[in-house]
């Protein structure tokens, strides 16, 4: 079987009316020709948003083996989410300082000191001149707000400024 995982970000849904169909529906997509079937499934946060998807071209699967891939591929959906939850901040959603500090190393490593998949990653990520940069973040006087209004004030403050960040900066620029 041919198959692919990718990004939900990386591609228009508009250009891909299964992966659409799967969106909307939170539930897999199967479409068959007469040899084939196309199967894409989601790949979902523990919220029930589609992070990515799994897609196969197989040939044609009976209900017992299409059952183990989508139980498969359920399971597989939960250890992204352990992964997904260890990466990031419980209130924001944004990557935490662990992850920052673990990309940091990876990307200041010295070349010969590299194993070969991260090598290959990395030059993977520099054939089109790709440039990196550190941008931080400091909000004046927070300290303020939740002396004054309290640190539920401050947690939606941290919200609203993590979902502009989200918005402003591109899934891949992490």
């Amino acid at each position: 079987p041919e198959s692919i995982l990718f990004e939900q970000s990386e591609t228009a849904l508009s250009d891909l009316p299964a992966h659409a169909e799967c969106h909307k529906s939170h539930s897999p997509y199967k479409g068959e020709s007469k040899e084939r079937q196309h199967l894409v499934f989601p790949i979902s946060d523990r919220q029930g948003n589609t992070r990515s998807f799994f897609e196969c071209y197989t040939g044609k699967l009976d209900r017992e083996r299409l059952t183990l891939v989508e139980s498969t591929l359920a399971v597989y959906s939960h250890f992204i989410c352990v992964i997904d939850e260890s990466e990031k901040d419980i209130l924001t959603g944004l990557l935490n300082r662990r992850t920052f500090e673990r990309s940091m190393t990876l990307l200041l490593q010295p070349p010969e000191s590299e194993s070969s998949s991260l090598l290959e990653h990395r030059s993977q990520k520099n054939n089109a001149n790709h440039e990196c940069w550190l941008a931080a973040v400091d909000l004046d006087h927070f300290k303020k707000i939740n002396d004054s209004y309290g640190h539920l004030y401050g947690d939606e403050v941290l919200i609203m400024i993590a979902n502009f960040m989200r918005q402003s900066f591109r899934y891949s620029d992490h």
